[in-house]
């Protein structure tokens, strides 16, 4: 069974692997070629599928070619069409905070970043499901992270989200939070 978009439901896959048949769904998909490949019985798996695979494996680029759903399927491809220049409603407002959120579900992480503009970022970052604080997270980050400036913090009104605006290179930023993407801070 193939369905690269979606995960098949606990009693679907029972039932195909009852029958003997192979499973492959979103759940599979850092493995997908190399799946397929064992499948077949082909080895070693082609030059040019190991790499597609090693693509694959970042989940931002997986949601790109097979997103989780609609809204953000429409997100991850005007992100990649226009260069992550994003123009979501008619009269050009974006609902950043939604936008943030979805990003982080669909990442499966606590965390999102916004690059605002040249070197200022925008951190948001769910407070009920990390160890602690907006403002220990930012002590804990600016330890490794070299920011231009400490940049602001801040916590909703509720206290569940966290924010912080910091200025830092786009190099800087993407090495220490590519090491982080689709796990919680």
């Amino acid at each position: 069974m193939l369905r690269p978009n979606w995960t098949f439901s606990d009693d679907e896959q029972t039932f195909a692997l009852d029958r003997g048949l192979h499973v492959l769904d979103r759940s599979t998909l850092g493995n997908f070629f190399q799946a397929l490949a064992d499948i077949f019985e082909i080895d070693p798996l082609p030059p040019v599928l190991q790499t597609t695979q090693s693509l694959w494996q970042n989940p931002v680029l997986q949601e790109c070619i097979f997103p989780g759903n609609k809204r953000m399927a429409s997100i991850a491809r005007l992100m990649v069409q226009s260069g992550n220049q994003l123009h979501l409603t008619p009269n050009g407002i974006v609902d950043l905070e939604n936008l943030l959120r979805e990003w982080s579900e669909t990442l499966t992480q606590n965390w999102s970043i916004c690059h605002l503009w040249k070197n200022d970022y925008l951190l948001r970052y769910d407070q009920r499901q990390g160890s602690g604080s907006i403002h220990q997270l930012v002590a804990w980050i600016q330890k490794t992270l070299p920011c231009e400036e400490p940049g602001r913090a801040w916590s909703s009104k509720t206290g569940s989200t966290g924010y912080w605006r910091f200025r830092a290179t786009p190099e800087a930023v993407s090495k220490f939070f590519g090491q982080y993407v689709g796990q919680n801070l």
